[in-house]
Formats: structure tokens, C-alpha cells, sequence
């Protein structure tokens, strides 16, 4: 099928198409045909590029906590742009930072929603010193659950806060390096198991570290008063 274009008798027979303007980032181009026989010119327009920005140089590093610069380079045309790098969060093993060395407000610890707040229900077992925190979640940690850190052999100290009221049969069982327990506020507490209670007196020697692995492992704790 005969598809020319006709101008004053003429089918035309184009040459190739050449570039008359470059398109940019942010300018149309254009480019030109002519016919080998009248001479007629065609144009047809080049959409601008838009940036590329596919190169950056770095100008402040980003941290934990804090965002970064860095500087953004368009490959075509070369036009730069500050950017931000965004801040890339904590990376926490064994209870810190692994970059920045900010302890972890958690010590890796999971928690579960309980009656008035959360209960620690395990958690890292390569922390040797423990803090357990008083609030999680915005809700107070009100105890420390059964079998919390059963057998946990890298445990040498372990702070309480005043908020945790009960400690579960066995949360401490087996953990044989623990020789610091500090309780937050009062530190008067009482044994329970099958219906009787055992008033507890932290030995002057051993602490209370003794009774919580051993003596008293196998009983709940709970908080008097």
C-alpha cells in the first residue's frame, strides 16, 4: 500500500533523521528530515530526560540516630542536589549498640501483655549484666514470667525494678554465674508454692542471688506490701 506523503506533486523519500538540538534534563530537543527530492523538512521534538541522578558523594555520615548529607549527581548533565541520608537505626546484640554502643532499652528482652502492664518472658542469653526496665511499651514491667532466663549461664547480675511485683517459679533457675541481684525500692518479698509462703531475707554472704537460683528457685516470688 502506497503510503507517501504527497507535497506539490511530490512523494516524498526522507533521508535519516538528524539531531538538530539536543534534548536535556530540563529542555526538549528537536531533530530534522529532509526529502532527497523537494527538499521539504520534517521536525519531531525530543522530550526532555529529566535528572539522573545515579552518582552521590557522601558529605556527613549518617548514624544510629542522626540523618546524613550526602550530594547527588545528575550523570547527564552533571547538576548536583543535597540530599539526605535517612538515620539507619540501632543494631543491638548483647544488650548494646553494636555501632554506637547506646544500651538497649529492652537488654533484648520479650515481653507479654499482662494484667496492669507487661511480663518479661524471656529474652538475650549473652548479656551478663541485666537491667530490667520499668516500662515497656508505655505500660509499667510488673514481672517476670516462669522459666524468664532458665538456665541463662552468662547472667552474672540482674537489676529489678521497684515496678515488678511477681517473680515466676524457675525465672532464674540453673543460672549458675548470676551472683548480683538488685532489687529498685523495697526488696521485702516472700516465697510461694502449693498454698504456703516463705517470708525471705536476703542472706548477708551470698545476697539475694543464692535464693533466687537456688533455695527458692522453684518458688513464685512476690512483692509484700
Amino acid at each position: 500500500m502506497d503510503t507517501g506523503v504527497y507535497a506539490l506533486g511530490c512523494k516524498h523519500e526522507f533521508d535519516a533523521w538528524q539531531t538538530v538540538e539536543e534534548a536535556s534534563c530540563l529542555s526538549a530537543g528537536y531533530r530534522m528530515r529532509t526529502c532527497q527530492k523537494c527538499g521539504e523538512k520534517e521536525y519531531e521534538i525530543l522530550e526532555k530526560s529529566g535528572h539522573v541522578f545515579d552518582k552521590s558523594v557522601v558529605l556527613e555520615k549518617e548514624s544510629c540516630t542522626e540523618a546524613g548529607t550526602k550530594l547527588a549527581i545528575c550523570s547527564l548533565c552533571g547538576i548536583s542536589l543535597a540530599q539526605e541520608i535517612p538515620a539507619h537505626g540501632h543494631k543491638f546484640a548483647g544488650g548494646v549498640c553494636t555501632e554506637c554502643h547506646t544500651p538497649d532499652p529492652d537488654m533484648g528482652l520479650t515481653f507479654s501483655p499482662v494484667e496492669g502492664g507487661y511480663m518479661v518472658v524471656g529474652g538475650s542469653r549473652d548479656i551478663a549484666d541485666l537491667v530490667i526496665p520499668a516500662m515497656h511499651a508505655g505500660l509499667p514491667v510488673v514481672a517476670i514470667g516462669e522459666n524468664a532466663f532458665y538456665g541463662d549461664t552468662t547472667l552474672t547480675s540482674v537489676t529489678i525494678p521497684e515496678s515488678v511485683r511477681t517473680i515466676g517459679a524457675n525465672a532464674f533457675y540453673g543460672c549458675e554465674s548470676l551472683a548480683n541481684v538488685n532489687f529498685l525500692g523495697s526488696d521485702e518479698w516472700c516465697a510461694y508454692k502449693e498454698g504456703e509462703y516463705q517470708s525471705l531475707i536476703q542472706e548477708e554472704e551470698s545476697g539475694w542471688a543464692y535464693q533466687l537460683k537456688n533455695v527458692y528457685a522453684e518458688y513464685e516470688w512476690r512483692k509484700l506490701g
